[in-house]
């Protein structure tokens, strides 16, 4: 999967890929797998982390 973002602010703020509204929860694991290049175990640890946090990129001190 691959992104590519413009970010026009200095406090941007990513949220919506973690937490209990995350995108990822759309995905079937079949695709999340193929998506992040990854087997299942990782996939299961991966989605059970995003779950938990509510944001995966912490914001620059």
């Amino acid at each position: 999967m691959e992104s590519y973002t413009m970010v026009t602010t200095k406090k941007p703020l990513f949220e919506e890929f973690s937490g209990k509204t995350s995108v990822w929860g759309s995905l079937s694991p079949e695709v999340q797998e193929v998506s992040l290049k990854v087997d299942s175990e990782f996939q299961k640890l991966f989605i059970s982390k995003v779950k938990k946090a509510s944001s995966i990129i912490p914001p620059s001190s």
